[in-house]
């Protein structure tokens, strides 16, 4: 599952200024009022519109610090977790025989 910042296209240590740059980028890019007018397809405005929405909600958590910090603690916790939990079945797989 991607993540906000690709979502964004931005690296973990993008400054504020480089995540709002990106997202304003990629609004012009995807936003559904823009992007109907060169789709031409029902099925690519939809995948515009939803494409859309997931850069919003990105930029709704990075372009907040408060949010970004927690968005970041999470993600690193999400990690760790399934750090552990490979490196349970690793040993479990290891020693069992």
């Amino acid at each position: 599952m991607p993540t906000h910042y690709d979502t964004l296209g931005v690296s973990k240590s993008a400054s504020t200024d480089e995540i709002k740059k990106a997202y304003r980028k990629l609004c012009m890019q995807y936003h559904p009022d823009v992007a109907s007018s060169s789709s031409s397809t029902s099925t690519a405005q939809s995948k515009n519109a939803d494409k859309f929405k997931r850069i919003s909600e990105a930029y709704s958590i990075l372009g907040n610090e408060n949010k970004r910090r927690r968005y970041n603690f999470d993600i690193s916790e999400s990690g760790i977790q399934e750090l552990r939990k490979k490196a349970a079945k690793a040993r479990g797989t290891a020693g069992g025989g």
